[in-house]
């Protein structure tokens, strides 16, 4: 196979793949969810469709993946949380180790953050369904499809 077939390929992948989140990201901003995970939504699918991103650009990242770990700390007992939480670990420490690329050809920071994102949107898409969990920080949350505050469950 010819290397401008290859190449060809590979960009036609890459701008399919980018233009798939972008518009994901544009399901999860309209959800219901929290502005805190549709901000870290956003904020993810920018930086993972930026052609150009640099290590000192990560800090981009690094608003949406504190906001991420703050959900998942608030919401031990929901499914993805667990899995969130590796994935932010990932995230996180992956980027020192761009060394590694030379051997594996694919930046492991990359496919960490991408896992992050599908689950940051599948929460966020899936809040609408259940109602029980806390998804706003701070002390209000969701109960009965309408928005409360806790001080006034005690009164």
């Amino acid at each position: 196979m010819p290397a401008w077939v290859r190449g060809t390929t590979t960009a036609w992948f890459g701008w399919s793949g980018a233009e798939y989140a972008a518009s994901y990201s544009k399901l999860v901003w309209r959800s219901g969810a929290s502005l805190s995970l549709r901000y870290a939504a956003l904020l993810l699918v920018t930086a993972l469709v930026s052609p150009h991103l640099n290590v000192y650009d990560l800090v981009v990242v690094s608003p949406a993946l504190l906001m991420i770990g703050n959900w998942a700390l608030e919401c031990p007992d929901h499914p993805l949380s667990t899995l969130t939480q590796r994935l932010l670990y990932g995230a996180y420490a992956l980027p020192l180790f761009g060394v590694l690329t030379q051997f594996t050809h694919l930046q492991l920071s990359v496919v960490a953050m991408s896992g992050l994102s599908v689950t940051v949107a599948a929460t966020a898409l899936r809040q609408g369904d259940v109602k029980d969990w806390r998804i706003f920080s701070g002390s209000a949350r969701i109960m009965s499809g309408r928005l409360t505050d806790v001080r006034d469950e005690s009164a």
